[in-house]
């Protein structure tokens, strides 16, 4: 019986100034795999773990799974290179399932990137869709343009909806300025006396809409929270006894008489009186 060598990645010799690589073998590798492995079962059971009990802590969770993703994250990142360069040991990792292991660990202990900023407020074309299928839902008589008050009223109801910004408010200047710009590209709408309306009567439309209509605002944003109470003062110095003061006298016959009393004393810390 002839015995059957261990399968091992041979060795680039260096060549020159070549610097040497170092050799993996197979069983090494498949170390690596059967530890990919079971990291991911563990993290598996820790997200199971998270999602069913109740009872845990939040941060514990936390805590658990970070743990697990910061011993997967560099076993996968391993294993996905060697797969990725291809010959003998990405076959044999491919064979043994560790290839697909090391995809879904790293797709499980993907980390989401930091939110990008606020997009803009709505376009132009956004606008003229709103407005286009509210008059698609109620069509005007044929050959009648749209009456001005009426498009100030939907543009101004659509930018309260959709704010140009989170927690900003579309001025009236915003609404008259979509306004115009729709009735630009629609052929123009009705003003009051029916004919195409100009500039200042699209202003007063939107003027009025907006007066009627809490000034265009958007909905009330969410309260702020309470400020922190501020620290007590310090405590004042202790004030001067007075110079004098009157006392009531009873009488025992008649009514009572009134006495005038005066520092005898310059001790603020136990002063005495005459009175008289």
């Amino acid at each position: 019986m002839t015995n059957t060598p261990t399968p091992h990645l041979s060795t680039v010799r260096p060549t020159g100034r070549d610097k040497p690589t170092r050799s993996v073998t197979f069983w090494g590798l498949m170390s690596v795999a059967a530890l990919l492995v079971a990291t991911l079962v563990v993290l598996s059971l820790v997200l199971s773990t998270r999602a069913q009990t109740a009872t845990d802590s939040a941060s514990q969770n936390a805590a658990q799974v970070s743990a697990v993703k910061a011993t997967a994250a560099p076993l996968a990142g391993q294993v996905q290179s060697v797969c990725a360069g291809g010959g003998q040991a990405a076959q044999q990792l491919t064979v043994v399932g560790a290839c697909t292991q090391a995809q879904k660990v790293q797709s499980a202990v993907a980390v989401p990137g930091p939110s990008g900023p606020p997009g803009p407020g709505p376009s132009q074309a956004e606008i003229d869709g709103a407005v286009n299928r509210y008059f698609d839902a109620h069509p005007l008589p044929a050959g009648q343009l749209p009456p001005v008050t009426e498009v100030a009223g939907l543009v101004a109801q659509y930018l309260q909806a959709n704010p140009p910004a989170a927690g900003q408010n579309a001025s009236p200047q915003m609404v008259a300025d979509a306004v115009m710009n729709y009735c630009d590209g629609h052929n123009g709408c009705a003003g009051p006396a029916g004919q195409n309306a100009t500039d200042t009567q699209v202003a007063t439309a939107v003027a009025n809409f907006c007066a009627a209509h809490d000034g265009c605002r958007g909905p009330q944003g969410a309260a702020g929270q309470d400020g922190v109470n501020g620290k007590d003062g310090a405590n004042g110095t202790n004030g001067k006894p007075p110079a004098t003061y009157t006392v009531l006298v009873p009488a025992v016959v008649g009514p009572p008489t009134t006495e005038t009393c005066t520092r005898t004393n310059t001790d603020d810390s136990n002063p005495s009186y005459a009175c008289a």
